[in-house]
């Protein structure tokens, strides 16, 4: 039998377009990831570029007939317009983007992004920016070594942590963790812990537009993003391209935090990061990898919110 007798396709596109506002948009859906490894183990890697390429065809397929994506602001419409142009260009070449790239990352990152973007998880806001609508506690949009002083939010986070990595190696725990999720959440959003927050990321597909023109344009169309949803308390955004220290080695970065920082967003550290991430942040850069050599900077994440008043102040301003 072929691929599409054992599995439709209208089944995949279908977990394709599942959404998770507790999770980072970005990533390969849980559901079309079982799919994946099942399908590989079956058909080999020709065979699943094939299916990516005809599934997010059929995703955008499905976006451009939604009612909801026509109601966006036109500046916002524009901008997915111009990204799907740009995935059915690259549909048409197919290549590496469609293939799984190993056994443990079976989607390529930027095909994650267009996945993620042709069902409307993200919407591309300007430039080389995606913005994600998340429910996030709000203790965790900053971590400080002062939380963790009071030793029952210590035991949560860390059992959380457990949970992640042991999900990740023992398939047996799925089942354990989501009726943990099941429980905590609800609890959670009972006390308010919960918020909603557009959550901004970088595609690197677009890097072309990574420039601090378009970051402004990108901040405009979040404001009218903000308007239409009263519920949304503000933009979160956290990543090393944020750290003081990146912007003292590399001053054309410092467009990154400039707006937010004058016009009213809470801008602290995070965390450190762990080795595999680090050697990725070093990767890229020679000052970067001189700095850390002579012990004058380590990788660290800094975030930032800014609240939605203080966005639509900013662009009235404007």
């Amino acid at each position: 039998s072929t691929l599409l007798d054992y599995y439709p396709i209208e089944s995949y596109v279908e977990a394709a377009r599942l959404a998770d506002q507790y999770s980072f948009a970005g990533r390969i859906a849980n559901a079309q990831e079982s799919i994946l490894k099942e399908l590989r183990r079956k058909y080999g890697a020709i065979e699943i570029s094939h299916l990516n390429r005809l599934a997010l065809l059929l995703v955008l397929q499905h976006r451009l007939r939604d009612e909801h994506f026509r109601e966006l602001p036109a500046e916002i419409c524009d901008w997915s317009l111009t990204w799907f142009e740009q995935m059915l260009n690259r549909a048409r070449q197919g290549g590496e983007l469609f293939d799984p790239v190993n056994p443990d990352g079976l989607m390529h990152p930027d095909l994650c992004f267009d996945f993620a973007v042709a069902a409307g998880r993200m919407l591309p806001v300007g430039g080389a920016w995606v913005v994600q609508a998340n429910r996030m506690l709000r203790d965790s949009l900053f971590d400080s070594r002062e939380k963790y002083s009071k030793p029952w939010r210590w035991t949560i986070r860390r059992f959380e942590k457990w949970m992640r990595r042991r999900i990740a190696r023992v398939a047996s725990l799925r089942a354990a963790y989501a009726a943990y999720q099941r429980l905590l959440i609800p609890l959670r959003e009972a006390r308010g812990q919960y918020g909603s927050y557009l959550v901004i990321h970088t595609a690197d597909h677009y890097r072309r537009w990574f420039s601090e023109r378009h970051q402004e344009l990108a901040f405009r169309n979040i404001a009218a993003l903000l308007e239409l949803d009263p519920e949304l308390e503000g933009l979160y955004r956290s990543s090393w391209l944020l750290d003081p220290q990146v912007t003292e080695m590399e001053p054309r970065l410092g467009f990154l935090t400039k707006i937010p920082k004058a016009n009213g967003a809470r801008y602290e550290w995070r965390r450190e990061f762990d080795v595999e991430t680090r050697k990725e942040i070093l990767a890229f850069s020679a000052a970067r990898r001189e700095g850390f050599a002579t012990g004058s900077y380590r990788p660290q994440e800094w975030a930032y919110f800014w609240p939605r008043d203080a966005i639509a102040r900013w662009a009235e301003s404007q």
